[in-house]
């Protein structure tokens, strides 16, 4: 059996994630099954010399571009039983099964987005439903999201949790630094400027913010944000940092603040859940559904009320430590093991 699975975007901060934690598992697992993976020569790919059952596609193309459309044509060549696709940008051409993973419709929502990538996303989703023999979404969130906004059947899209990164899963002992947190990108739909200025604002004016994430290389960052972390000395851009540095951060900040207006899924709560670090998050799409109880919640344009929640939290340790009880219980409760396991039983139920 021939699987297609394009890993091209195995660079980035999100979706990086996902395909570097699922592919190499669901590879392992199907020891018999022969998979044709898209890269290109951006991809840091190691996989080359740990599985003997990969063959590697070179594309020239850029992502987003027509051009990509025309190469994933010549992948017809290989007669794959099913193409898997990560992101929203499928090939439409392909005489195969598709299975999508969406991770959100920020750019059919999002009304800051450029017209040419607004007219580019409706035109891919538009096809989505049409092609697709499968869609899977993160959460339950994004899963109502496409059937409102596609307007398709309830039974195209199947819910598959993300995981944590075992790495982060080894307990550490929060040793009180003197910082909050924060860890993502820099776009508007992920709300600095609240976090900004609540911290202007804090009680205790000797705290730090360390926000960590890629900022340098975004295509359209938040400059209004930029401009407010200039003024302030107290609030440092870490920018992209490896796992071993993030779980420092995360095991030595009083709190995780995740003020995010749009999550299609949201794994640096769970993370710092699982390093021991109490979150405090907005109430806001999916992150209800995925932290459950385990974090303190505030209105994501309440800045007093982010003040309240994290001078609550910094003066109140019974609190805290509860919060890093049920923080670890929420954590645990994700597993990449699992969405692997899922994920190839929903493909071997579409080519059966």
């Amino acid at each position: 059996m021939k699987i297609g699975i394009d890993i091209r975007m195995i660079n980035h901060s999100g979706i990086g994630t996902y395909i570097n934690n699922l592919v190499p598992l669901i590879i392992k697992k199907n020891p018999k099954v022969k998979f044709y993976l898209i890269y290109n020569k951006k991809n840091i790919v190691e996989w080359k010399k740990l599985y003997s059952n990969t063959v590697f596609v070179l594309f020239n193309s850029k992502i987003y571009s027509l051009s990509e459309q025309f190469e994933f044509y010549k992948i017809n060549k290989y007669s794959l039983k099913l193409f898997w696709s990560p992101h929203y940008n499928f090939p439409i051409m392909a005489n195969t099964k598709v299975i999508v993973t969406v991770h959100d419709i920020l750019h059919l929502v999002d009304k800051d987005l450029s017209i040419f990538k607004k007219m580019y996303s409706s035109f891919m989703f538009f096809l989505l439903k049409r092609k697709a023999s499968k869609i899977i979404a993160d959460s339950q969130f994004t899963k109502s999201e496409i059937i409102n906004y596609l307007k398709v059947e309830n039974d195209l899209v199947d819910v598959i949790y993300l995981g944590i990164d075992k790495f982060f899963e080894k307990k550490h002992q929060n040793s009180d630094g003197n910082f909050l947190l924060y860890v993502g990108n820099i776009k508007k739909h992920k709300n600095l400027k609240t976090l900004l200025k609540a911290f202007n604002l804090l009680n205790d004016t000797n705290f730090r913010l360390y926000i960590v994430g890629e900022y340098q290389s975004l295509r359209s960052p938040d400059n209004e944000v930029l401009d407010l972390i200039a003024k302030n000395d107290n609030i440092l851009l870490k920018g992209r940092v490896d796992n071993e540095k993030l779980r420092e951060y995360y095991s030595n900040a009083q709190a995780l603040i995740f003020p995010s207006l749009y999550e299609g899924f949201g794994l640096p709560p769970l993370e710092a859940m699982a390093c021991g670090c109490p979150v405090i998050a907005s109430d806001k799409a999916s992150i209800p559904e995925i932290c459950s109880d385990a974090v303190l919640y505030f209105k994501p344009i309440d800045v007093n009320g982010l003040v309240k929640q994290i001078n609550t939290l910094l003066s109140d340790d019974k609190l805290k430590n509860k919060l890093i009880k049920s923080g670890y219980i929420q954590s645990e409760k994700y597993s990449w093991d699992n969405s692997a396991d899922k994920i190839i039983y929903l493909i071997r139920d579409i080519i059966e």
